[in-house]
């Protein structure tokens, strides 16, 4: 089942956007994962797991944007 929501899904558009140049939108779509998965009540190892990875892509995509 498809869910638009799922980290690593949400990971994975990130580094493509970020591959093919489209840096605000890979850092927006980063501020919206870290949004659902950067908190106290996440508890699934996965999604946290996610999170260290979503913001080191928004730090590189600030170095690359114009």
């Amino acid at each position: 089942m498809e869910d638009p929501d799922y980290c690593k899904a949400i990971e994975r558009k990130c580094l493509i956007l970020e591959a093919i140049g489209e840096y605000s939108q890979a850092m927006n779509m980063c501020e919206v994962g870290l949004r659902l998965y950067d908190n106290e009540f996440n508890f699934d190892e996965e999604s946290i797991a996610v999170v260290p990875n979503l913001r080191e892509i928004i730090e590189r995509c600030e170095r690359k944007k114009p």
